[in-house]
């Protein structure tokens, strides 16, 4: 890391009230890395929600710290750990909610929690899809995002482009209402 950018880094941890920032550019890396940063926060043993790290709210750049102090309350108020790593270049956060998936209340807390992060994204202009779209996780948070015709749309082209609905059957468009938190 060149002079600059330590202290370009330096800045940008103060700035935002990080611990600290990764700048190691080895993605493929990206899990392993985020469950060593993770484990000393509270439970080493404990599984990772969302399954993978690769969920991702984008907010816009100049509220990084704010989506950041409102996960830290949102994990206070729910009782369990909340890590982020993102992406301070574009606004891209990965929030991952640490909970143990045979504990029921554990569980239901993570859920909700991850809800409120969403909420907390999207309030200031941000988006659920982010750099990895909407997936699982986050295909009930698309409609309050888009709205119910743009919904619509979105529905008709998939419907166009694929329809025997091959294609990654029940991602961003859900075929029936959720009536439970999916299975770990």
């Amino acid at each position: 890391m060149t002079t600059t950018t330590a202290t370009w880094v330096a800045e940008l941890t103060d700035a935002v009230g990080a611990d600290g920032v990764l700048t190691d550019v080895d993605v493929t890396a990206s899990y392993d890395r985020d469950q060593a940063m993770l484990a000393p926060a509270g439970t080493p043993a404990a599984v990772v929600f969302p399954r993978r790290t690769d969920d991702v709210v984008a907010v816009p750049r100049s509220r990084i710290g704010q989506f950041l102090d409102g996960c830290d309350r949102i994990a206070e108020d729910r009782g369990l750990v909340v890590g982020v790593v993102g992406h301070a270049g574009d606004g891209n956060m990965h929030p991952t909610v640490v909970f143990d998936p045979a504990d029921d209340d554990q569980r239901t807390r993570a859920f909700g929690a991850f809800d409120d992060i969403l909420e907390l994204g999207l309030a200031p202009g941000g988006t659920t899809t982010g750099e990895h779209g909407v997936g699982v996780l986050k295909v009930d948070w698309l409609e309050r995002e888009i709205g119910p015709v743009a919904l619509d749309v979105h529905r008709s082209i998939k419907a166009a482009l694929d329809p025997a609905g091959l294609l990654n059957p029940g991602t961003v468009f859900r075929a029936g209402p959720r009536t439970a938190p999916p299975a770990p």
